[in-house]
């Protein structure tokens, strides 16, 4: 796809997400280290309360099982919110997809440029949102019904991979002025650069 001006740098293509994912989370890099220490401290917490609480393992893992359930009640609300900030940043028009399969879901804006401050918004809404408010009901409820919090965090948590590899790629190419930019139709993002600040 030509695109005058600009220097296509990357593309992401929807039916081959995770090859493209995988490598900006390594620990190296300070978005990877980021996600890995909110995935974990989530985890080691639910461990912790177990150990200590000394719970039977029907109780622990009924409510392990209905934060399990949480959050597939929150996988729409998580787009939603995406597609949300999308509309503040100012697109015209977003859409949604992916594949149960694969486990992976996503909004998109079609021919909507987003430059890398946007787009840290656009990416990490959801995650702070929704992560804030189920810290905010673990908090509020006592052991063991504060479980389905915590562990609605931890595959929340985990189920933001891709929103902070994207955030990762961008940050990792910040000097070079990128944007993004989602073609439906072609089902791909493109990255670019830009001769200048303006988009």
């Amino acid at each position: 796809m030509e695109h005058p001006h600009r220097e296509v740098i990357a593309e992401l293509d929807y039916d081959n997400l995770l090859p493209f994912l995988r490598p900006q989370l390594c620990l190296n890099l300070i978005w990877g280290v980021m996600y890995w220490m909110v995935n974990l401290i989530p985890l080691g917490s639910i461990i912790y309360y177990w150990w200590v609480q000394h719970i039977s393992l029907d109780t622990f893992l009924t409510n392990v099982g209905l934060g399990f359930w949480m959050f597939f009640v929150l996988l729409p609300v998580h787009e939603l919110l995406h597609a949300a900030v999308y509309k503040i940043v100012g697109a015209p028009k977003v859409s949604f997809g992916g594949s149960w399969k694969k486990f992976i879901f996503y909004a998109v804006a079609d021919r909507f440029m987003v430059d890398r401050k946007k787009f840290l918004f656009v990416a990490l809404a959801p995650f702070f949102i929704i992560n804030t408010g189920l810290v905010i009901l673990f908090f509020t409820y006592s052991y063991p019904v504060n479980l389905i919090f915590l562990a609605a965090i931890i595959l929340h948590t985990a189920g933001c991979f891709g929103d902070f590899a994207l955030v990762s790629f961008m940050h990792r190419h910040r000097h070079q002025n990128i944007v993004t930019m989602d073609e439906v139709a072609e089902k791909k993002t493109y990255f670019f650069t830009v001769p200048d600040k303006s988009i």
